[in-house]
């Protein structure tokens, strides 16, 4: 009856229910507020990590900002380092010299870098000692011949040792490979330049040895190793003449950092050697290195690295 008197017919009042429950079933799929709160995954970066006797800083290249990764004052210098596929990140080796420890002021550790917020006080993050209760070491296959100065990179379980120098002190184009599954070293083919205290890493599948010390003095020259087809190739020359640079992939890209030149004084021609900061990227497009920041002081005595951290639990600088 209240429906008649409104005007409306038995048939179009339950045509309007239905309407009415139509529309409450459209509006119950579909979300009542919007949900735009960032999300913590949201907040990993693709980063440049700078490991020295202070700590670890993150540089942020697409961004240009800096973190503070880890503070410690127990990093040995000297050391190696290396990022593992699950991203975690270790110090290895070097000398650390304790004052305050009579007995054995000397010491080298296998350290971790850990990312905490609530590990201390005043720092919101730090660097700790692991202490390997479920890991072991084991010795693998001695190097067919000893070697210094050499470069150092891994790829799908295969480790390679490339260049370096030998008994004679004369800088090698040799490049080994030792299977981690097989537990057999093998000679590839060697490079096209001898040298040592070179920069290498992996990107995109091929190994890259950039600058480096060779019998005649620095040098700039850049080569490329085609794993499948086990042959060298040159690419373009670094900008400058360097040893210990470091080459880093990250995100698709190829980095350049630090390293040592040789500069000329200011009130005479002779050169002395200079620790570099600054942090170049190769522009693939353009075919040429790309300078993007003339000098960070984090570089400074580091071992380089490129991870993903969450920039959450970072402290911005």
């Amino acid at each position: 009856m209240p429906d008649m008197k409104k005007g409306k017919t038995k048939e179009e009042a339950s045509g309007a229910e239905n309407d009415g429950e139509s529309k409450d079933g459209e509006e119950g799929l579909l979300p009542g507020i919007l949900n735009d709160n960032l999300r913590f995954g949201m907040f990993s970066r693709d980063l440049i990590l700078m490991v020295n006797d202070a700590g670890a800083v993150a540089y942020d290249p697409s961004g240009n900002d800096c973190y503070v990764a880890s503070l410690s004052k127990q990093i040995p210098k000297n050391h190696a380092s290396l990022a593992t596929k699950e991203n975690q990140i270790f110090v290895i080796g070097g000398l650390f010299f304790d004052e305050e420890d009579k007995d054995s002021p000397v010491s080298s550790y296998f350290l971790q870098v850990q990312v905490d917020l609530k590990a201390n006080k005043k720092h919101q993050s730090y660097m700790q000692t692991v202490y390997c209760r479920s890991f072991k070491w084991g010795e693998s296959e001695s190097l067919p011949y000893p070697v210094y100065g050499h470069a150092t990179v891994s790829h799908n379980d295969v480790v390679y040792v490339i260049g370096g120098k030998g008994e004679g002190k004369s800088c090698m184009k040799k490049m080994l490979a030792y299977d981690t599954r097989t537990f057999e070293w093998k000679e590839l083919a060697p490079m096209k330049n001898a040298r040592s205290l070179c920069g290498a890493t992996v990107h995109k599948d091929r190994i890259y040895v950039a600058a480096g010390v060779t019998d005649d003095g620095l040098t700039d020259s850049v080569e490329v190793y085609d794993i499948n087809a086990n042959k060298w190739s040159d690419f373009v020359a670094f900008p400058h003449e360097r040893s210990s640079l470091n080459l880093v992939s990250l995100a698709g890209s190829l980095y350049a950092i630090g390293g040592f030149a040789m500069v000329p004084l200011e009130d005479s021609d002779d050169f002395v050697p200079k620790e570099m900061n600054d942090i170049w990227r190769f522009n693939e497009s353009e075919k040429k290195w790309i300078g993007i920041l003339r000098e960070i002081q984090y570089a400074s005595g580091a071992t380089v690295l490129g991870v993903r951290l969450n920039t959450l639990r970072l402290t911005k600088m």
